[in-house]
C-alpha cells in the first residue's frame, strides 16, 4: 500500500488517504502495515500493490483511501503506472513503476 511521511515524525509513515486530498506517496510498504509505525518500502522501481477500483494496463495510479491504488485523476500526483496485467477489481494485486512523485497527471 502506498505510504506518505507522518508530519510530526520524519522516521514514520502512514496509509495514504483518498487522491482528492493530493497526497503525495514516499513509496509503497512492501509488508504489513501498522499505522505510524516503522516500515520497509520500495521508493523506486517496479513493485506490487493493491488496487482500489479496476485499473487498465499502463494507466496512471496514484495513492487512495487506505493506501490503495487508484486510476490517477487530472491534478493529482501519479506515482506509479501499471506494467503488468490490468486489476479487474478492487483488491486485485497489481505490477506497477514507480514515478517521480513530484509530476501531476
Amino acid at each position: 500500500r502506498f505510504v506518505n511521511l507522518v508530519s510530526a515524525d520524519t522516521t514514520s509513515v502512514e496509509l495514504t488517504d483518498a487522491q482528492a486530498d493530493n497526497d503525495i506517496a514516499f513509496g509503497v510498504t512492501i509488508a504489513d502495515y501498522a499505522s505510524k509505525a516503522h516500515a520497509t518500502m520500495v521508493v523506486d522501481g517496479v513493485c506490487k500493490v493493491e488496487a482500489g477500483e479496476a485499473i487498465a494496463q499502463d494507466a496512471l495510479v496514484a495513492p487512495g483511501a487506505a493506501g490503495v491504488a487508484m486510476t490517477a485523476d487530472a491534478g493529482n500526483f501519479p506515482r506509479g503506472r501499471v506494467i503488468g496485467k490490468a486489476a479487474a477489481a478492487s483488491g486485485d494485486v497489481i505490477e506497477i513503476r514507480l514515478l517521480d512523485q513530484q509530476v501531476k497527471a
